[in-house]
């Protein structure tokens, strides 16, 4: 008898103590005690004549009297296309990184169409993509990463406290990345993949769950079931051709601004902003304020 679930859904670039946070989450979904809720982005419907202005939470104004909106979904935020004026847009992503929208977050789907939502308002003069994650989803950092490398306008990546793993391929394909203190957590570049073995678990409620296969499917589920018996070869050597990209990505996008060698800052260490900068893996350590106004 064989059980395994494959609880992070794929290749993840994760930071490994940020994960353990969300065992307990895990586990009730594995029990049957949680059955989430997604997400859905909140409508908002107006009369002709009344002001969207209203409804949203006041543009943060730097320095020099320049404007940043936080655009997103919800009813606090505003949408691209209600932008005016010209002004900076500030998209917040926290919490890990998915492709698809669940109970804890929205999908980087969403966050793509966000993306080029903003890029279709001329009145958009550049965009700020605040990050603070632990990583997430191979797949869904990729759709990022291409999204942010077909802008049409200035993107700059905000650390807001800390921006690990997938994160930093997020961070690393946009024009340059800032943290907001010398305190934000930075790094973590690498690859894992978390499964989990139920048959413990069922045997102790007194399930037996039997897997029959057809005749011809002698590969179906064949790294899985190597990987209970110790034989971990293939699913590393799978491993290693995404850790490949996922660091090729990030020196493609950090370019000669790079200081340390791919030894150094490619094995999944985290650092705080000052030594990140160091490496040029950051660009530097300043106020939101600050950042909008590096559009003027």
């Amino acid at each position: 008898m064989l059980h395994i679930h494959n609880l992070l859904t794929g290749i993840f670039l994760i930071d490994s103590i940020s994960s353990l946070d969300y065992l307990p989450l895990v586990a009730s979904f594995l029990k049957g005690e949680n059955q989430g809720s997604r997400l859905i982005p909140e409508s908002r419907q107006f009369q002709d004549g009344q002001t969207r202005y209203e409804a949203h939470i006041a543009p943060l104004y730097s320095a020099e009297g320049n404007k940043g909106y936080n655009v997103g979904f919800s009813w606090s935020d505003w949408y691209p296309e209600e932008i005016k004026e010209e002004s900076v847009a500030i998209i917040t992503i926290t919490g890990v990184i998915t492709k698809y929208s669940s109970c804890e977050n929205y999908g980087m789907q969403n966050y793509v169409s966000l993306l080029n939502r903003c890029y279709a308002n001329d009145k958009i003069k550049g965009i700020i993509i605040s990050l603070d994650t632990p990583g997430g989803e191979t797949r869904a950092m990729t759709q990022m990463i291409d999204t942010i490398e077909g802008r049409n306008k200035p993107v700059v990546a905000y650390v807001s406290d800390g921006c690990y793993s997938a994160g930093v391929g997020i961070a690393s394909a946009c024009d340059a990345i800032f943290a907001n203190n010398e305190f934000a957590g930075y790094g973590s570049i690498g690859t894992m993949q978390t499964l989990i073995n139920k048959q413990k678990y069922f045997e102790k409620e007194g399930i037996d769950i039997i897997e029959l296969y057809a005749s011809a499917s002698k590969d179906k589920n064949q790294e899985f079931r190597d990987i209970i018996e110790g034989k971990t070869e293939n699913a590393i050597k799978r491993l290693d051709a995404v850790n490949t990209y996922f660091l090729d990505s990030v020196q493609k996008g950090r370019g000669e601004r790079l200081t340390a060698d791919r030894a150094e800052w490619g094995t999944g260490k985290t650092w705080p902003a000052p030594d990140a900068l160091k490496m040029g893996l950051i660009d530097g350590i300043d106020t939101l304020r600050n950042v909008i106004d590096s559009f003027i």
